[in-house]
């Protein structure tokens, strides 16, 4: 993105303030797995398309803060999700609008939100802020920390996307590109670890270049994020990255692209200094916050209710020969009885 920080507003489907089931791992060993949650395979894939049922990739925009909510109504018109800055040492917005209010009002209009967290940038950057080749690994555990306590406060749960801005740098430093794929890729085990969706918004000839090309960082697997948002303004409305990522690496529904930058768009009479998205990966949107998942256990009750009356219908028909059957033998025994009483009596 253009700017170190902003509110990307834009289309998506997916894992939206619900808590769900994580992968819990102990420790926090480099050379582990990185566990994808299981939502992904599940409810990644159900929610394939937009709230309006619409088929996707969707298109989007992105703003430095976020719009009120007046806006999010008219803007909604032509766009149908919200992604949010949720904080970070090098985010350079403040919050505007946003909070956890906002979130439940815009994700009811119908937007989706993508949640982006401005952490520390690569150490051959000039930002205020700067990963630390000799900390980096712990550096972007805590950035993950950080961005799910973020998170939480907006009601974000587990189970959702979380994505991390890493600006451009320089690739011809091989020690920054080793600092930042090493921060990258404790971010995505810790995010994981704690059930999340890990993503990362980074411009095409940086971070998702050598994500791509990357197999091993400080003499360990790499840990690649779930979804990639390519920053690449080649005004093509489409998620391709020629050049720079192929198609099978991270395939549709797995990732986003930021094609155009600083424009100013008009909708319904409102003007905004917007980023232009087309998106085919993950974001967060009110469908989950239902309690859609409450109504599961209702079906799964009513065989239950029906089952208890036939159990207690098939012991009455074994019991109807029983008590049918003492009546005789009692009859039986008066018969037997007054006779025995003519014979003794003078």
């Amino acid at each position: 993105m253009h700017r170190a920080v902003m509110v990307m507003v834009m289309v998506g489907y997916a894992f939206g303030g619900m808590a769900l089931g994580g992968i819990a791992l102990g420790g926090h060993r480099p050379d582990a797995p990185a566990p994808k949650p299981a939502v992904l395979a599940a409810a990644w894939m159900a929610e394939a398309r937009a709230p309006d049922g619409s088929d996707r990739p969707m298109a989007g925009f992105d703003t430095c803060r976020a719009p009120s909510l007046h806006t999010m109504r008219v803007w909604r018109a032509k766009f149908s999700a919200a992604g949010i800055y949720i904080g970070g040492e090098n985010m350079a917005c403040a919050y505007g609008n946003l909070s956890l209010t906002w979130v439940r009002a815009v994700t009811a209009m119908g937007w989706s939100l993508l949640p982006n967290y401005v952490g520390l940038q690569p150490p051959c950057d000039s930002y205020p802020g700067r990963i630390r080749p000799g900390r980096a690994a712990a550096q972007g555990r805590a950035a993950a920390d950080n961005a799910i306590a973020d998170a939480t406060m907006l009601g974000i749960g587990r189970g959702s996307p979380l994505y991390v801005d890493m600006e451009a740098y320089n690739r011809a430093k091989a020690r920054c590109v080793t600092a930042v794929l090493t921060f990258l890729d404790a971010w995505t085990r810790q995010l994981n670890a704690r059930g999340y969706v890990s993503g990362v918004y980074s411009s095409a000839d940086a971070a998702i270049v050598d994500l791509r090309s990357a197999t091993r960082v400080d003499g360990h697997r790499l840990a690649k994020p779930q979804c990639v948002w390519i920053a690449l303004w080649d005004k093509q409305k489409n998620t391709n990255a020629p050049g720079y990522l192929a198609r099978s690496s991270w395939p549709p529904g797995d990732r986003s692209k930021q094609y155009a930058g600083s424009l100013r768009v008009k909708v319904g009479g409102i003007t905004m200094d917007v980023d232009l998205d087309l998106v085919d990966g993950p974001v967060v949107r009110e469908h989950h916050q239902k309690p859609k998942h409450h109504q599961k256990p209702k079906h799964h009750k009513k065989p239950k209710r029906h089952q208890p009356p036939k159990h207690h219908q098939a012991p009455k028909h074994h019991q109807k020969p029983k008590r049918q059957q003492p009546p005789k033998h009692h009859r039986r025994a008066a018969k037997r009885q007054p006779r025995r009483s003519t014979r003794t009596s003078p």
